[in-house]
């Protein structure tokens, strides 16, 4: 955002006087003056409009509920089939003794599907 100092008399909202003028159009098109006692102050809020603007440049998502839902209902099966699996996998391994082969526990996860 582009801003204009100036060295320049003026007056604070409160009736202190000021030295320094800083001059701003917001993103939105609206036009800011704000009237300053030091050139530090004036830096200082530059760098408070520019950390509120970072602030306000990160993404946001929108999404529908019913989308929402959707995605929660896919990892909700995500995460069954995942256990179903492991207790197959279980399942089969206390059958064989500990030491079923990889055979055996590829049938187990086809029963899963």
């Amino acid at each position: 955002m582009p801003y204009n100092k100036r060295k320049q008399r003026c007056k604070q909202s409160d009736g202190t006087p000021g030295k320094y003028v800083l001059s701003y159009t917001s993103k939105k098109g609206k036009k800011y003056k704000a009237c300053h006692t030091s050139k530090k102050n004036m830096q200082g809020q530059i760098a408070a409009i520019e950390a509120e603007a970072d602030e306000k440049d990160d993404f946001e998502m929108v999404i529908s509920e019913n989308t929402l839902r959707r995605i929660i209902r896919e990892e909700v099966k995500k995460v069954a089939s995942e256990s179903e699996i492991q207790k197959q996998v279980v399942k089969t391994l206390r059958k064989e003794g500990g030491a079923a082969g990889l055979d055996l526990l590829v049938k187990a996860v086809r029963k899963v599907k």
